[in-house]
C-alpha cells in the first residue's frame, strides 16, 4: 500500500482510551511439557553413584574451604532433561534443599550432558540436599518429582575453576599468565571483602568501578588462572561467575580527507542553527569529537566535550570516529546536501563523551558508559538526551553481557530518567562471497553490547550502488539497491526467544567487486556516506570532509532521525521514540524478495537479518488522510503488591483494555476493499543478567523483569468475550458433568489475520505486527488488550518493585490505498471527546 502524497498531518493522541482495568490471569493453550516422562534408573544402583561421588567430591571440597558450610558442587545432568534445571522462580531442588545454581553449560549441538554449578549451603534442614540424597538412596517412598530430579543427574563431579567460565573456549591454556577478567560477585555474600584482600595479597589488579546489578556486583580484573582458583574455592560463596574481558573496538574507517573548503563554506550558508532552551540532544558516546570543525562548532559547546579518561583534558578525538559520527548525526550524507542548495535546518545539540581511549587503563565496557552518561547528568542535568553509540566489542552472542545488561539498566531509569540507546550491530569486514555475500552477513551474528533489550539495534542497508571511480571501470556494487549493506551483522544464529535485532536498517554504505575476479574487491568512495573529518594532525594541511560507512554511519542516521522526532514532539518518552521509529519501517522490495515461503515463520529470518525495515521521518511524525498513526501512552502495573496479593493470590496484577477512536463509519463502507493496521508496543525492562543460572530454555525470561504483549478484538467477536479469550479472570466459574468446579470456555472466533504472528513478534521488549482485512473487518477491530507476562520481578526482591507501575507506548496506524478520509473522523472522535472531559473539569 505505497503512497505518493506527501504526508503533512500531525500524529493522533487520543487521551482517556482505557476502557478497563481488570485483575489478570493468562489464557493459556495446549497441554504440559513432552519432556515430563521420567528418566528410568536403577535406583538403588543410582543413589550409590551418586552418594560415593557426593561423599568423594564435599570431602576434597572442605579440604580447601575456610567457609566449612558452603562449597561447590558441579553436576552432569542427562541432556534430554535440561529443562528440568529450571529458572530461578522453579528451580532444580527448591531453595530448602541449599542448592543455588551459578552457571549451567551446555555442548553446542545440546547431544551431551549439560554441566550444571551449584552452590551449596549445607543448612542441616530435613530438605537439604545431602538429606534428600539420602532419602533416594534409601528404601523410602519419595516424591516423584525428587525422583525425577535425581534420575537426571547422570554425575556428582569436583567442580573445577573452569565450570564457573560462561564459556569454556574462552579457558586459558597457560594457568600462570595473566589476563583481564570480568569477576561476577554475588552480593548476598558475607566473604567479599576477605576475598578481595586475598586477590590484593597476590597483587591482583581490581577495578575502582564495578558495575551493579539485581544479584551480581561485577569487577574487572587482572590475574592468571592460578591466583584466582586459590582464592575462589577459599571462599566459594563469593563468586558466581567468570568471563572473559573484551575491549571495545571503533572499528574505525581508513578515511581518506578531502580537502573541499570552498565547498564547505557554501554549505555553512545554507545551515539553519534552529535551537532553543528545551532542544533534544545527542550524547555521542564514542573516540571523542573534534569541537573546532565549522560544522560541528555550532551544535556542541566545549564544555559539553567530556572523557572518562583520568585526564579530563583528554576530549579530542585522536581517530576520527566520533567526528564521523558527529557529522552525519547532524547532516547525514554530505554528499546528498553539498549537491543541494535547499537550507538546512537542525534543532538538537550534540554532547560528545569519549568511552574509548586505547591509551586509558583497562576497564570494564559497562562502567565507562555509566561513568559518561553521569557526566553528562552533571554537566547539564535538565536536557533531554538520547545516546548514540557505535562501539562493539567481539563477543557474538545473545546472552546478555555486562555491558549490554549495563545499557539496559540505564535505560530502564531506575532512579534516574529513561534513556533511548542507539546502538550500532556492529560490523564484518572483507572478504565478501561474491555469489552469496548474505551468507556470510547470516553467519555474522549482532556483536556486544547491540544484545541488549531496550537499545534501539542498527543494522545496515544500501541504496549506494552507482560507481563514478574511473579507477574502478568495469566494477560493481556488491548488494542490490535495498539490500543488506555487505558489512552489517545479523541474528540469524541466535536462539528463537532471544530478541529480534537489528530493529531496523539504514544506510550503510556498499562495496565494489571485480565480476570476473572473485579476489579483487574495493571500499569505492562513491559508495559510502560522506562526513566531517577530525582535527588535522601537525604539518597536514586541514581538511574538511571524510568518508563513513558500515553499522557505525546507520546508527548516526538512526540518531540523527530520533533526535528530529524529539525535536518535533518534545513531550513523549523514549519509549515512544523508539515505538514510532520501529513503527514507521518498512521491508524495502529487494528484501521482501528473500521471503522464502506463505508460513509465519518464514518471516522469522528476515526480521533477523533486517529487523522491520528501514524506518522514515515523514512516517514516523506525519499522517495521510487514508494512513493514521495515533499513539498512546500509559502505564501498568504488571504484579500485584504484597497487599493486593493477600487478597487476590494471583501472580499478575492487572490487563489494560484501550477503547480507541476508530472510523467504523468510514471502514465500514469499504466493503471488499483492503485495508492495513499495524501495532507497536515498545516497553523497556530492568535486567537481571545472570541468566548461566537458568536453563538455556528459560533465559530470556530470567533476564527481563517482566513482559508485556497485546491483543486485538477479532472482528467477530464481542468486547465481553475478547476480555474472556485474553483473560481467564473474566470468565465465570461453572460445575462440569461430574460436578467439578471449572472456567467456563471463551466463545469460539476465528484466527486474526496477524502477519507476523505471537511467535515472531512476542520476542525482547518491542513488539510489531501487521493486520490484514477488508474494511468492514477492521471497523469491527477498535480494541487492543495490553497485558502482562513473567519475568524475575515474580520472584527476586519483591520489596523493591512492589506494586510498581511500568510505562509503555502503542503506536497504531490504519492505512489503504483507497482515496478515503480515515484521519478526520479519528480526529473528530479524540476532539470530541476533550470536549466532554473538558465539561465534566468546567
Amino acid at each position: 500500500m505505497a503512497q505518493t502524497s506527501k504526508r503533512s498531518l500531525p500524529l493522533l493522541f487520543p487521551k482517556n482510551t482505557v476502557a478497563s482495568s481488570s485483575p489478570f490471569s493468562p489464557s493459556r493453550n495446549g497441554g504440559g511439557s513432552s519432556n515430563d516422562a521420567l528418566i528410568q534408573r536403577n535406583r538403588r544402583q543410582h543413589a550409590q553413584t551418586l552418594t560415593s561421588d557426593f561423599k568423594t567430591f564435599l570431602q576434597e571440597a572442605k579440604k580447601i574451604s575456610k567457609e566449612k558450610t558452603t562449597t561447590y558442587l558441579t553436576m552432569e545432568i542427562a541432556s534430554e532433561k535440561a529443562d528440568i534445571l529450571g529458572n530461578n522462580s522453579t528451580p532444580f531442588f527448591p531453595e530448602t534443599s541449599g542448592l543455588k545454581l551459578v552457571n549451567t553449560e551446555f555442548s553446542e549441538d545440546d547431544s551431551t550432558a549439560v554441566a550444571a554449578t551449584f552452590l551449596l549451603t549445607e543448612n542441616g534442614k530435613k530438605g537439604s540436599f545431602p538429606n534428600k540424597l539420602e532419602e533416594y538412596a534409601s528404601s523410602k517412598i519419595i516424591s516423584k518429582k525428587d525422583e525425577q530430579r535425581f534420575n537426571a543427574i547422570e554425575r556428582i563431579t569436583e567442580t573445577k575453576i573452569k565450570d564457573l567460565f560462561s564459556d569454556k573456549t574462552e579457558f586459558p591454556i597457560d594457568l600462570n599468565q595473566q589476563f583481564w577478567w570480568e569477576l561476577w560477585i554475588n552480593k548476598e555474600s558475607t566473604a567479599k571483602d576477605t576475598f578481595q584482600n586475598i586477590l590484593a595479597a597476590q597483587q591482583v589488579q581490581i577495578s575502582q568501578y564495578p558495575v551493579s546489578f539485581v544479584e551480581s556486583d561485577v569487577f574487572l580484573i587482572c590475574a592468571s588462572i592460578t591466583q584466582l582458583q586459590n582464592a575462589i574455592f577459599q571462599y566459594p560463596s563469593v563468586v558466581t561467575g567468570i568471563r572473559k574481558y573484551r575491549e571495545m573496538n571503533s572499528f574505525f574507517l581508513n578515511m581518506r580527507n578531502i580537502d573541499q573548503k570552498d565547498r564547505m563554506d557554501d554549505l555553512k550558508q545554507h545551515i539553519s542553527v534552529n535551537l532553543g532552551k528545551n532542544s533534544p540532544t545527542v550524547c555521542i558516546l564514542d573516540s571523542g569529537v573534534f569541537q573546532k570543525h565549522p560544522l560541528i562548532e555550532p551544535f556542541l559547546e566545549e564544555k559539553d566535550c567530556q572523557t572518562t579518561h583520568p585526564d579530563k583534558r583528554n576530549t579530542q578525538d585522536l581517530d576520527g570516529h566520533g567526528t564521523a559520527m558527529a557529522g552525519t548525526t547532524l547532516y547525514g550524507d554530505l554528499s546528498f546536501i553539498l549537491k543541494g542548495s535547499t537550507t538546512l535546518s537542525i534543532s538538537y545539540n550534540l554532547e560528545s563523551l569519549k568511552i574509548y581511549d586505547p591509551s586509558a587503563t583497562a576497564e570494564l565496557s559497562a562502567s565507562k558508559t555509566n561513568q559518561a552518561i553521569s557526566l553528562a547528568e552533571s554537566n547539564a542535568p535538565n536536557r533531554k538526551r538520547l545516546a548514540c553509540m557505535a562501539l562493539t566489542d567481539e563477543a557474538k552472542t545473545p546472552e546478555p553481557s555486562s555491558w549490554s545488561a549495563g545499557v539496559d539498566h540505564l535505560a530502564f531509569g531506575k532512579d534516574r530518567n529513561p534513556y533511548l540507546f542507539i546502538i550500532s550491530a556492529g560490523n564484518i569486514y572483507p572478504p565478501y562471497p561474491h555469489d552469496k555475500y548474505l551468507v556470510k552477513n547470516d553467519l555474522s551474528p549482532i556483536q556486544n553490547p547491540a544484545q541488549a533489550w531496550n537499545a534501539l539495534t542498527v543494522g545496515a542497508y544500501t541504496e549506494k550502488c552507482n560507481i563514478n571511480d574511473p579507477s574502478l571501470a568495469g566494477y560493481k556494487a556488491l548488494a542490490p539497491i535495498g539490500d543488506l549493506s555487505p558489512y552489517s551483522s545479523t541474528s540469524l544464529l541466535w536462539n528463537k526467544e532471544w530478541p529480534i535485532k537489528p530493529e531496523i536498517v539504514m544506510e550503510g554504505g556498499n562495496y565494489a567487486i571485480e565480476p570476473n575476479n572473485p579476489d579483487v574487491s574495493d571500499a569505492s568512495d562513491d559508495l559510502r556516506l560522506l562526513t566531517t573529518a577530525p582535527e588535522p594532525k601537525p604539518h597536514y594541511p586541514q581538511n574538511y570532509f571524510a568518508l563513513h560507512s558500515d553499522t557505525s554511519a546507520a546508527t548516526a542516521l538512526a540518531s540523527k532521525l530520533a533526535a528530529e522526532l524529539m525535536a518535533e514532539y518534545p513531550d513523549l518518552s523514549p519509549q515512544a521514540i523508539r515505538c514510532l521509529i520501529v513503527h514507521s519501517a518498512r521491508w524495502t522490495s529487494q528484501m521482501e524478495q528473500h521471503y522464502a515461503g506463505k508460513n509465519k515463520g518464514d518471516f522469522l529470518p528476515l526480521l533477523r537479518r533486517y529487523g522491520y525495515g528501514v524506518p522514515s521521518l515523514e512516517r514516523a511524525s506525519k499522517c495521510l488522510k487514508n494512513d493514521a498513526t495515533l499513539l498512546v501512552e500509559n502505564a501498568i502495573q504488571p504484579f500485584p503488591s504484597g497487599a493486593q496479593n493477600k487478597r487476590k493470590k494471583s501472580t499478575y496484577h492487572e490487563m489494560i483494555l484501550h477503547d480507541l477512536p476508530w472510523p467504523k463509519e468510514t471502514l465500514e463502507a469499504l466493503e471488499g476493499k483492503d485495508v492495513r493496521m499495524r501495532v507497536t508496543l515498545s516497553y523497556f525492562i530492568e535486567p537481571n543478567p545472570n541468566v548461566a543460572a537458568v536453563s538455556k530454555k528459560f533465559r530470556a525470561q530470567a533476564y527481563r523483569s517482566f513482559g508485556l504483549h497485546f491483543d486485538v478484538k477479532r472482528p467477530d467477536e464481542t468486547q465481553e468475550n475478547f476480555k474472556k479469550r485474553v483473560n481467564t479472570n473474566e470468565r465465570a466459574k461453572i460445575n462440569s458433568p461430574d460436578g467439578k468446579e471449572t472456567t467456563e470456555s471463551p466463545q469460539k472466533t476465528k484466527a486474526t489475520k496477524w502477519k507476523l504472528g505471537i511467535h515472531n513478534r512476542n520476542k525482547g521488549s518491542i513488539h510489531s505486527d501487521i493486520w490484514e482485512g477488508t474494511g468492514p473487518e477492521l471497523a469491527a477491530c477498535g480494541q487492543i488488550a495490553i497485558y502482562p507476562v513473567g519475568g524475575w520481578w515474580t520472584y527476586l526482591q519483591k520489596d523493591q518493585h512492589d506494586g510498581a507501575k511500568v510505562a509503555y507506548a502503542l503506536a497504531i496506524s490504519l492505512e489503504t490505498s483507497e482515496n478515503i478520509d480515515l484521519y478526520t473522523e479519528i480526529k473528530n472522535q479524540i476532539d470530541h471527546s476533550a470536549m466532554i472531559q473538558n465539561d465534566i473539569f468546567l
